[in-house]
């Protein structure tokens, strides 16, 4: 079930035009509430009953974001994931019946970014994804080997490196916090937009993304893991 609460959170200004939003589900009062609620919210919401649809669908419409049930008729969600994220960086949030458990976890390792557990309010799916889709714009931060600039790219040793939307924003926080070691609260409320503490497996599974892409480019000890559950940048000063 899901609790339909008109209103767009957002902050007035945060998106310049009409975004898109795959919305995978093979229930038809589910896909009637999210449809209402994105469409008042000023999204453009694209249906897809399958996963082979929402395969389809994104190759040509190529949406914003992405909200996609596991338990679907035909292609699995779990099998889903990984297909849209080698097509698009784009924000992927599951919306599932079950808590937080195996399935969650293989698709936060897979690609999801974030996951919300029927039932659940409009008012806090329209939160989490209006902050997934607000593009953090900070100035030039970082050190010699790695940067943030302010067009929202990043640098390692000069190159450019390929992130999700997602783990752009994570290390956008991590940068800024300048040496600071950061917990999982902190991260689930600045970047996933959490209004109270939440699933700690969310944070756990990007860090590991991350820190496998920047091992991955010749980077693994920027990100390290500190005592009690915490992260931290190692950078010098430029």
């Amino acid at each position: 079930a899901v609790t339909l609460v008109v209103n767009d959170p957002s902050p007035p200004g945060t998106r310049r035009r009409t975004q898109t939003i795959l919305v995978v589900d093979d229930d038809p009062d589910i896909q009637l509430v999210l449809q209402f609620a994105l469409e008042d919210a000023g999204y453009r919401p694209l249906p897809a009953p399958t996963g082979e649809a929402g395969l389809l669908i994104a190759h040509e419409a190529e949406p914003d974001a992405a909200l996609v049930d596991l338990r679907l008729p035909g292609l699995h969600g779990l099998d889903l994931i990984p297909s849209l994220r080698a097509r698009s960086p784009m924000p992927i949030l599951i919306i599932t019946a079950q808590t937080a458990g195996r399935d969650t976890t293989t698709a936060l390792t897979l690609g999801a970014d974030d996951y919300l557990t029927k039932p659940f309010t409009t008012r806090d799916l329209l939160h989490r994804l209006s902050t997934q889709l607000t593009t953090p714009t900070p100035a030039d931060a970082g050190d010699g080997r790695l940067r943030l600039t302010p067009t929202g790219q990043v640098l390692l040793d000069g190159e450019p490196m390929a992130l999700t939307c997602t783990e752009r924003r994570l290390l956008a926080a991590l940068v800024t916090a300048n040496g600071r070691s950061v917990g999982p609260n902190e991260l689930l409320r600045d970047v996933w937009g959490y209004r109270s503490p939440g699933d700690h497996s969310v944070v756990t599974a990007m860090i590991n993304r991350l820190q496998d892409r920047l091992a991955t480019a010749g980077a693994p000890d920027l990100l390290t893991t500190g005592t009690h559950g915490t992260w931290r940048m190692n950078l010098d000063p430029a």
